[in-house]
């Protein structure tokens, strides 16, 4: 399975989120390198390995990984926010990667996106209530002193 996602037809935010041009200067790169780049375990990129979402180069038994690899962990984890399944997210990625806009949409419906807005909403306001609580306890503290 080719990992090639950037292409010259589709637009660059199609499927590139969080690229750094000055991480990116020293591809390709090993997985350790990969793994800092992330803050992820070497055992969640083996993960996407095994579930057909990676499909890093190997040399001489060391995985090399490519900026496109690197556009792919990035859309991988970019998925994940919208708590899509591996599953979800490995079509969005084949759609993706045959320029389908018809998989996105469908991973990313707009009842998902609904539920996402209103979980989120409803956290939201769950930590406003713990700041403003915190807040007036530290009020009061310093009235007191």
């Amino acid at each position: 399975m080719s990992t090639a996602l950037v292409t010259e037809e589709r637009p660059r935010s199609f499927i590139e989120v969080n690229s750094s041009p000055t991480e990116l200067n020293g591809f390709p790169v090993r997985l350790r390198e990969i793994v800092k780049l992330f803050d992820i375990s070497s055992s969640t990129i083996k993960f996407y390995e095994s579930k057909g979402l990676l499909n890093p180069h190997r040399v001489n038994g060391q995985r090399i990984y490519t900026q496109d690899h690197y556009n792919v962990i990035s859309f991988i984890l970019k998925l994940k926010t919208f708590d899509l399944s591996i599953g979800e997210i490995r079509d969005v990625i084949v759609s993706a990667k045959n320029h389908s806009r018809e998989g996105l949409d469908a991973a990313l419906t707009m009842k998902r996106c609904e539920d996402k807005i209103a979980a989120l909403t409803e956290e939201r306001k769950k930590i406003d209530s713990i700041l403003s609580e915190l807040q007036s306890y530290v009020d009061l503290k310093r009235a007191r002193s």
